[in-house]
C-alpha cells in the first residue's frame, strides 16, 4: 500500500488515513494509531485535525499548556506579577514570567514586560512576582522608582530620617547640633552618635570627629555645636587640638601660657 502521509495515521486493515486529534500534529510518515500522534507542545496551540506542524504560538498574555487546543479551554491567563510573552519560533510562551525585582504588575494578561511597573517611589520590590508592593524604605534610606530593596539608597553622610516613604536624597534631614550622622541614619535604627569630645558638631555633621577642636583649645564635653565653644588650654599645659584633655604639660625649657599651641611656642629667654 501507499505510504501513510503526515498529519494523519493509518491503522491496520484501514482503507484510508485518519487525521491526528485535536491537539496534536505528526511530522512523520506511516504512524498507525492515533497514539503515536505528538502533542502540542507547551507554547503552541493545535485547533485542527490533521495538523504536520504546531501552527500557532500562544498569544501575548496567555500561556499554554502541552496538547492546547484553543483560547477558550486551554490556554490560561496570566497571572498577576508576571507577564507571558507572544511565543516564536525559538521561544513558546509555555510559562508567565515573573516580573523582575524592582517591578510589579497588579492585573492579570500581561503580555510584555513593560506592563511591570517600577516599583512606586517610597517602598521597595525585592521579590520577583510581586503583585502589590508591600515593603517600606527602611529608616536613614530613600527609595526612588524602581527600588529593588529597601536599603538599596542610604541617606548620605551629615542626613538621616526615621521616616520609612522618602523617595529622594534631598528628603533626607540634615543632622542634628550635637550629633553625628554616617551613612544610612535613621532614629530607631543606626541613630546618630554624640558628638566626640575635643570637637563640635554644627549641624549637618557626617563623622564624630569631623570637626576638631582648634589648636591652643580642648573639650571633654560631647555637646559642642562651634570652635567657640571648647576651651583655651590652661596655663602650664599645650593643646594641640582635638583633645578632651591638654596634651601635655609645659616642657623644660619652655613657658606655656593660656592658649599655648604646641610644646616648642614659647623657649625661655636665654640669661
Amino acid at each position: 500500500g501507499s505510504e501513510c502521509p503526515k498529519g494523519l495515521y493509518c491503522p491496520t486493515g484501514s482503507s484510508a488515513g485518519r487525521r491526528c486529534p485535536e491537539g496534536t500534529y505528526n511530522n512523520r510518515t506511516m504512524l498507525s494509531s492515533a497514539s503515536q500522534c505528538v502533542p502540542c507542545p507547551s507554547g503552541y496551540l493545535c485547533p485542527v485535525q490533521g495538523l504536520v506542524e504546531p501552527p500557532y504560538t500562544c498569544p501575548p498574555g496567555y500561556f499554554c499548556n502541552e496538547s492546547s487546543v484553543n483560547l477558550t479551554t486551554h490556554a490560561v491567563d496570566c497571572a498577576a506579577g508576571h507577564y507571558c510573552p507572544d511565543g516564536s519560533a525559538l521561544r513558546a510562551s509555555s510559562a508567565p514570567v515573573a516580573c523582575s525585582p524592582g517591578r510589579y504588575n497588579p492585573n492579570a494578561g500581561a503580555g510584555h514586560e513593560f506592563n511591570c511597573h517600577h516599583c512606586p517611589a517610597g517602598m521597595a520590590c525585592p521579590v520577583i512576582g510581586t503583585i502589590t508592593p508591600n515593603t517600606t524604605c527602611n529608616q536613614g534610606h530613600y527609595c526612588p522608582n524602581g527600588t529593588i530593596t529597601p536599603d538599596q539608597y542610604p541617606c548620605p553622610p551629615g542626613t538621616f530620617t526615621g521616616a520609612t516613604n522618602l523617595t529622594a536624597p534631598a528628603e533626607c534631614t540634615s543632622c542634628p547640633p550635637t550629633r553625628a550622622c554616617g551613612w544610612a541614619t535613621g532614629v530607631d535604627t543606626n541613630p546618630s552618635l554624640p558628638c566626640k569630645p575635643g570637637h563640635y558638631c554644627p549641624k549637618g555633621t557626617p563623622s564624630v570627629d569631623r570637626f576638631p577642636c582648634r589648636p591652643g583649645t580642648f573639650s571633654n564635653r560631647s555637646d559642642l555645636i562651634s570652635a567657640d565653644e571648647c576651651s583655651a588650654c590652661p596655663a602650664a599645659f599645650y593643646c594641640e587640638g582635638g583633645g578632651w584633655v591638654p596634651s601635655a604639660p609645659c616642657q623644660p625649657g619652655y613657658y606655656c601660657p593660656a592658649g599655648t599651641q604646641s610644646a616648642d611656642d614659647f623657649p625661655c629667654p636665654a640669661r
